[in-house]
């Protein structure tokens, strides 16, 4: 994931680096255990790490979190990770310092998750029914900010800068909507 001074990456033993843009490597740090799910601060280069016990790492201070989940997004507006698990009906979010904010239920199982675009929300797509709904829910709070129900819950989603557009992503298929204000 690209910071403003570099990058981090999570290699599949689950080591975490920190690389700056001159392609020196400032920090390398092994976990025991990760699910391969990770999201990066970009201004602090924090990166939450998915996994058994999910941990806040910055190269130099680990900190585990109380809240897991394979699910992983960051809000650079609200400052938190949002997290959850694939299947199940919650969101969390977590601090920077790794103390969970809140945990809300969701309408439905989750099966995708992205930041707000901007908004401060986390936009979370989930089951419903026979088909899906895509909702968006306050990042101090959680409180759920809009909903909309959709034809089919998606695998991925993309969220765009001003939080007006989503992209629900499935495997054939990318479905387009436009949320307006």
């Amino acid at each position: 994931r690209l910071t403003w001074d570099g990058v981090v990456g999570l290699s599949g033993d689950c080591t975490v680096s920190w690389v700056s843009m001159e392609s020196e490597v400032r920090a390398t740090t092994q976990l025991g255990s990760c699910s391969g799910e990770f999201e990066v601060d970009p201004a602090s280069g924090l990166a939450f790490v998915s996994g058994p016990t999910s941990v806040l790492i910055d190269g130099e201070n680990t900190l585990e979190s109380t809240v897991s989940g394979d699910l992983v997004a960051f809000d650079d507006v609200a400052q938190v990770f949002y997290v959850a698990t694939e299947g199940l009906a919650t969101l969390s979010a977590v601090t920077l310092d790794g103390a969970e904010l809140w945990t809300v239920p969701t309408e439905g199982p989750v099966t995708a998750l992205d930041d707000g675009g901007g908004t401060g929300t986390a936009g979370v797509v989930m089951e419903l029914g026979d088909g899906g709904a895509v909702a968006f829910y306050d990042g101090l709070d959680g409180s759920l900010v809009r909903f909309a129900e959709t034809p089919t819950a998606a695998q991925d989603l993309a969220v765009s800068g001003n939080g007006s557009v989503v992209a629900l992503v499935r495997p054939e298929q990318v479905f387009f909507y436009a949320l307006g204000e």
